[in-house]
């Protein structure tokens, strides 16, 4: 038995609410016109969610960067913070859109840093 709502303010017995009912969710633009998106950085990206208030701990970054097989200052940047201010942060991130089955090397930043949780998929 969860709580629901038929006027979107008073709560009622009923199976409605899911299994995540005080869930909050929040989203960063990092789009620039229609020029593509930009790196916003570590501190604002972070910090536009986790000190606002509402608890948000995963980060999902779904979005990748050039890999040139070295160790990135994008990296360094990202998995020092994750080490440091942001320890309880999950930082989950899409492992590259660019890689070839059977290819090695084609996991792009940020998934090639050492904190973060890289997710990906083939066909």
């Amino acid at each position: 038995v969860g709580r629901k709502s038929s006027n979107g303010v008073d709560n009622e017995v009923g199976f409605a609410d899911g299994t995540a009912p005080g869930s909050k969710i929040t989203f960063f633009d990092m789009e620039i016109g229609s020029n593509g998106i930009a790196d916003p950085g570590v501190s604002r990206l972070f910090s536009s969610f986790y000190n606002s208030g509402d608890g948000a701990f995963i980060s999902n970054a779904s979005w990748g960067r050039g890999y040139n097989g070295l160790y990135s200052s994008f990296c360094r940047d990202y998995d020092g913070a994750l080490r440091s201010t942001y320890s309880d942060v999950l930082f989950v991130v899409s492992a590259g859109n660019t890689g070839v089955e059977g290819t090695a090397g084609t996991i792009q930043n940020p998934a090639d840093c050492k904190s973060p949780m890289a997710v990906g998929s083939s066909l």
